[in-house]
Order: structure tokens, then sequence, then C-alpha cells
């Protein structure tokens, strides 16, 4: 009878691990986050407290949230790492935040993915589920200067949408 409940929390477990890393249907609505609060405060690697809008450096940006157990989000790393190169020099600040990871997690994640561009730590996880209502990771936000949000969605955003941002905003 032990090793029946037993069997049933890992299979609860692993459910649930399923859902939360993408696993199931990506919700394409941005769950009623149409911007992002800019003064919410993170740890950067160091331990030092930094804001989304001090990290920014009020440019437009995309945040990647992400955590060490999630195997969509180490996938996902490579195209970050492009979209950071590519689009850098043009003005766009890009960012992981990971959440809930333990500052040991997060260090084996990033030497075993290699996450070219800056991340940004979250120890609970308590931000980054109230500024981005979190319902699974990945999660990709691009938002504008003002935080406004662009676009919401488990993938990366395609580069015809970064464009399309970075040229309404540098056309004022």
């Amino acid at each position: 009878m032990k090793l029946r409940a037993r069997e049933l929390k890992a299979a609860g477990a692993l459910a649930l691990a399923v859902c939360l890393c993408g696993g199931c249907p990506a919700k394409l609505d941005s769950q009623g986050v149409s911007k992002l609060d800019t003064s919410a405060v993170f740890l950067d690697l160091e331990g030092n407290k930094v804001s989304l809008s001090e990290f920014s450096a009020g440019a437009p940006m995309l945040v990647t949230f992400f955590a060490s157990w999630c195997y969509v989000c180490a996938t996902e790393v490579p195209e970050i790492n492009r979209i950071y190169s590519e689009y850098e020099d043009e003005g766009l600040a890009v960012f992981g935040v990971n959440v809930g990871d333990s500052k040991g997690a997060l260090d084996k994640f990033l030497d075993k993915y290699g996450a070219d561009y800056p991340i940004l730590h979250d120890p609970d996880g308590s931000t980054a589920h109230k500024i981005a209502k979190l319902y699974g990771l990945p999660l990709n936000i691009l938002a504008d200067a003002n935080g406004n949000v662009i676009y919401y969605d488990p993938a990366p955003p395609p580069d015809v949408v970064i464009q399309n941002m970075l040229k309404n905003h540098y056309k004022r």
C-alpha cells in the first residue's frame, strides 16, 4: 500500500513539473499583464538589488523568465543568445530572470547552458510571479521602454516583432 501512495505522489509531481515547464498548451494571452512594473527589484549575480528599469537603462527589453529544472528553458538559451547578440547594439536590453532556484542551481545551469545575456535572480520567485503573473516556465516578455507589454509567450519573440517594436520606439 505504501508503494502505491509513493507512485501516485511521484506521478503527481511529474505531471506538475511537465505543466509548469511548458508541457501544457501555451496560453497566448498576457494573463492581464499589459505593463511590466519596471520598479520591481531582483538580485544580480553578485547579490546586489537592481530594478528592471536600472538594469534595462530605460531601453525596450526582452525578459526571459526561467528555472534550472525546466528543460524547455534550457533549449531556449541559444535563441535568446542570438537575440541578445543581434539586437543589443540596436538598443534592446535582453536579460533572464531566474525564478525560484538556489544560487548554486542557477550557477550550474549557467555553466552548463552558457547564457551570454545578463541574468537576474529571484530566489523565492515572488517578484516574478507578482509582475509577470507566471503560469509556467519559460516565459518571454517583450516590453517597450515604458514597460508596455508587446509580446507575452513561452517562446522567444519572432524577429519581426522585435524589429517592429524597435522601429516604433526609435521613430519618436
